[in-house]
């Protein structure tokens, strides 16, 4: 019977995946804020007035935005590194991985254990019987397959668990965009990352600030 050491490999696969969550959080706020291009409340503006967010821009740029179109943009990694929730959330996550590594191998470490005793009880003829020794393997496969089984639910419960906390951090942007969009009236909310979808813009048009400052401020911990 082969020795049993997959531990380290279990290990690399959850570290793997650590550095891959921000990353699938990213992609879930883009696919709010740039695939579906979030249309909040298509409104038409009011021919003889003029917006709050035109008026800012005005003050703060050397260009007549008095005609400012009625769209915005979110910068993605400012919101996630400064939206108290986003970060809540990650370290929820974290934590649930650790704990399932630490579980995980510690069921390893037991099933190598085994099978590392099974091997040199074997190598100095301790079983009295072939049959005996069978059973014995035949008990350390069966207790492998179980530490593969806990292995896949495991990812698979993980993964279920990082679905659920980016639906959770999504519906709670798109829930605060609603509102914060009832003064603004903008047509479109869009995301920028690293300035890949979005080259080049008046800051203006940047309402990242303003929109973490909302989130954070109707963040309450204990509700989390």
């Amino acid at each position: 019977m082969e020795n049993v050491n997959d531990t380290e490999n279990a290990k690399e696969e959850i570290r793997d995946k650590n550095t891959k969550d921000m990353k699938n959080i990213h992609y879930i706020i883009e696919g709010v804020l740039a695939a579906a291009i979030i249309v909040l409340f298509a409104l038409q503006f009011s021919s003889g007035k003029k917006t709050s967010f035109a008026a800012n821009a005005a003050s703060e740029s050397n260009i007549d935005l008095s005609g400012a179109l009625p769209i915005a943009y979110i910068n993605v990694d400012s919101l996630l590194e400064n939206y108290n929730y986003a970060q809540d959330l990650f370290s929820i996550h974290m934590r649930s991985q650790e704990n399932a590594q630490l579980n995980l191998s510690e069921k390893m470490r037991d099933l190598e254990q085994d099978a590392n005793e099974f091997q040199r009880k074997v190598a100095n003829n301790v079983f009295l019987s072939r049959e005996r020794a069978q059973q014995e393997e035949q008990r350390i496969l069966r207790k492998q397959q179980d530490v593969e089984d806990l292995r896949n639910r495991t990812a698979n419960d993980l993964m279920q668990e990082q679905e659920r906390l980016n639906r959770a951090l999504r519906d709670t942007i798109v829930s605060q965009l609603k509102v914060y969009n009832i003064d603004k009236r903008f047509h479109f909310i869009m995301s920028n990352t690293s300035g890949d979808n979005i080259l080049l813009s008046e800051e203006a048009y940047n309402i990242t600030d303003e929109v973490i400052e909302l989130l954070n401020k109707n963040y309450s911990p204990a509700a989390k």
